[in-house]
């Protein structure tokens, strides 16, 4: 008996600078690319650490987010890539330059996405007999930054907010001009030693210019009135916000900002 699958794994990175990922057999470094009009030029490198040889095809697209803070891919010409299309031998290493072809001439900076596709090489190949054969298509993509060329300032408001059904909402303004990055939250209570939830948020990005919500886990743990801060650490630094919790669906509500 033969039997060979194919399928497509998408990977999105979203890292910090200068570190490296492995997808599989796949090692891309660095995962998050910067460029500006005085550097519009910069590089990463992917290497093959499988047995086998594999095709990549490139492309990008412009990244936005729309008013829920919801991601948007679009086509763009602002960017070029060389090689466009590679093959990578077993142990083999690719670097791939990519540059500006638009200067960033707004107050912002610009996000886009670099994307690495896997040509599907194995369609017509043979396969021993009675072998169970699954291929795993590769479809990564990169986060690409331009810098402004405006003073970076960082700008951002938030705040804890306690729903009717006592649910707790983080509501966050990035008014700067940089990207902002959330990798964990933690909600401290004022009657508790411990934390009340710690929480990772899988670097969840908020473009510059952008607000994003998105709902914290009910803290269960805790009965009658609580003040509740909730932590958050990012890439501009920590930021604070506070809130009175209670279990009654008369609390009042208030979110401090710093």
């Amino acid at each position: 008996m033969r039997v060979c699958l194919y399928k497509t794994f998408t990977l999105t990175l979203l890292l910090l600078v200068n570190s490296s990922v492995f997808a599989g057999a796949i090692e891309i470094q660095p995962v998050t690319l910067e460029l500006s009009n005085a550097h519009p030029i910069t590089s990463v490198a992917m290497k093959n650490l499988s047995p086998y040889p594999v095709l990549f095809q490139l492309y990008t697209k412009k990244w936005t987010q729309n008013k829920r803070g919801k991601d948007v891919y679009t086509a763009t010409q602002d960017l070029f890539f060389t090689p466009p299309i590679y093959h990578l031998a077993p142990n083999q290493q690719q670097i791939i330059r990519l540059g500006l072809l638009k200067p960033n001439k707004t107050t912002k900076e610009q996000a886009y996405r670099l994307y690495f596709y896997q040509v599907n090489t194995w369609k017509n190949k043979p396969h021993p007999k009675g072998k169970f054969v699954l291929h795993i298509i590769y479809k990564i993509n990169i986060p690409v930054f331009v810098k402004t060329p405006a003073a970076l300032k960082p700008d951002v408001k938030w705040q804890l907010k306690l729903l009717r059904d006592h649910k707790l909402a983080l509501v966050v303004h990035n008014l700067g001009n940089k990207h902002l990055y959330f990798y964990k939250i933690g909600l401290k209570s004022d009657k508790m030693a411990k934390p009340v939830m710690i929480q990772n948020t899988k670097l969840m990005y908020i473009l510059a210019g952008n607000t994003r919500h998105w709902m914290l886990q009910e803290p269960k743990s805790i009965k009658g009135s609580h003040k509740l801060s909730a932590v958050a650490y990012t890439n501009l630094g920590t930021l604070t916000a506070t809130c009175l919790y209670a279990n009654e669906k008369t609390s009042k509500n208030r979110a401090n900002e710093r």
